[in-house]
This record gives C-alpha cells, sequence and structure tokens, in this order.
C-alpha cells in the first residue's frame, strides 16, 4: 500500500472514530437531560430535589456534588433544614441545643456573576455530640425557587440508597423569641428564582463568608461565636426526601 493510501485510510479510520465518539456523546447528554426532566417531572409536587452529579460512586462518607433544587410555594418565607451530613438525622423535638450556650454559626452566600442576586447557605453547629444539634439551611422569600449546581456537601453512601429527611419550616427562633434571620447581624434571605452554576476548587465550592465580611466592614467581633442556647424550628414539615443519581 503506497504512503498516500496508507495516510487516506487512517484519515478515514481517525474521522470515523471521532465521529462515533461525537455520536456517543451527544446520544449520552440527550439521555442524561431527558433522565433529569423526567425526574423533575416526577417530583414536581416536592419543595426539595437532590440530584447526586458526581459520576463515580463512592464509599462511606465522603464529599458529594450536588445539585440542590428548592421551591417555596408559600406566601411567607420558609426555611429548609438539612443535616449539615446529608444522610444523619435531624431531632425529633424540633430544637437544636447549644449546652454552653456558644454554639458556631456561619453563614456564607453563593453569588450570581454579573447581577446582585445571591443564594445564602447559614450553619449552625450545637455540640459535636449528638451530631443532630446541628443543622444548615436556607431561608427562601415567598414564592420562590433557587438551584444550586455543583453544590458540594458531605454525605452518607446510604443517603443514596435510602430517603433522607429534610424540614420544611415556617420559623427557626434562637432562645425561644428572637427569629434566627433577625440574630443574625446580615441579610440571610436568598434571592428569589436564582439559578446558580458554582464555580470550584477540588471539592469545595467558591463563596463569601458573610462573618468575615462583616467583621472587615465594622471591626465587629466574629458575629459566628454569638451566645444562644438553643434554636428551635416551629411549623416543621418533615419531608423524606429521595436523592437521584446520575449513576445510570
Amino acid at each position: 500500500m503506497s504512503r498516500t493510501k496508507t495516510h487516506k485510510f487512517r484519515f478515514i479510520l481517525y474521522s470515523t472514530i471521532l465521529l462515533f465518539a461525537l455520536l456517543f456523546w451527544g446520544y449520552q447528554n440527550w439521555y442524561l437531560d431527558r433522565y433529569f426532566q423526567s425526574i423533575e417531572k416526577d417530583e414536581r409536587g416536592s419543595p426539595v430535589i437532590i440530584t447526586y452529579l458526581d459520576t463515580v460512586p463512592f464509599s462511606r462518607m465522603d464529599e458529594a456534588c450536588l445539585k440542590l433544587t428548592l421551591t417555596n410555594d408559600f406566601n411567607t418565607p420558609r426555611w429548609y433544614v438539612f443535616p449539615p451530613i446529608f444522610g444523619d438525622t435531624l431531632p425529633s423535638d424540633g430544637f437544636f441545643y447549644s449546652p454552653q450556650d456558644t454554639p458556631f454559626v456561619e453563614s456564607r452566600k453563593f453569588p450570581a456573576e454579573r447581577s446582585n442576586l445571591q443564594i445564602v447557605e447559614t450553619r449552625f453547629f450545637g455540640t459535636d455530640s449528638p451530631a443532630f444539634n446541628s443543622f444548615l439551611a436556607f431561608y427562601l422569600p415567598p414564592r420562590s425557587t433557587i438551584v444550586l449546581e455543583n453544590y458540594y456537601v458531605l454525605m452518607h453512601e446510604s443517603a443514596l440508597s435510602q430517603s433522607m429527611e429534610v424540614w420544611e419550616v415556617e420559623t427557626l427562633l434562637v432562645d425561644g423569641s428572637t427569629p434566627f434571620e433577625q440574630w443574625r447581624p446580615f441579610d440571610l434571605l436568598c434571592s428569589g428564582n436564582v439559578h446558580l452554576k458554582l464555580k470550584t476548587i477540588g471539592s469545595v465550592s467558591l463563596s463569601r463568608h458573610l462573618d468575615l465580611d462583616y467583621m472587615e466592614q465594622h471591626g465587629a467581633d466574629n458575629p459566628s461565636k454569638a451566645r444562644a442556647a438553643h434554636v428551635q424550628a416551629k411549623g416543621i414539615k418533615k419531608l423524606s426526601i429521595k436523592i437521584w443519581s446520575s449513576i445510570l
């Protein structure tokens, strides 16, 4: 076979392989789009939809990349409360205690690049043991939906095979009297109807820490160390949420 024919044969072979690779990639994306659309259709009545985005499974407890969709269909704001490690439990009585009156609280925002829209996540750590004295939460305005993609959390492997508990809450009260959103010195309310695809470094979703920003701007003490004996969730609707997986 002449050198010219050899080059032509290789060109046809490589072009064919590339064409099939592009067709397979396109089909895979089409199939995944239809799959996730069917999930959202099936879960349309749920205020919480969680999709596991990583392409490989993990074992025991690890950082998981998720797409989180939250919808508040009420005419008043609502809290959406999760265990800090997905797959853990939340306290049956709705109380998160801090026996030493010194919980650790932090809030961070995920800002949109070209607008003032933002999604705010807040974490409350009462005690290390038992773990259910802690939570992470989002505060949504009325009649709104937020979507976070590339959102990293700690998650138990079992959460992928079992439903996890999530709360839709009317009010979070600090020490029985102060609304949680007023207890913190900055705005915790998410913008309405926001869809953010977060930038990441490794398994960390990039964000701004509101506590540090507040300290720099006001020269104040660290608000993450404010004193509180407990936080109570009132008006709880307990949801059993299945985590969907992109591992087909």
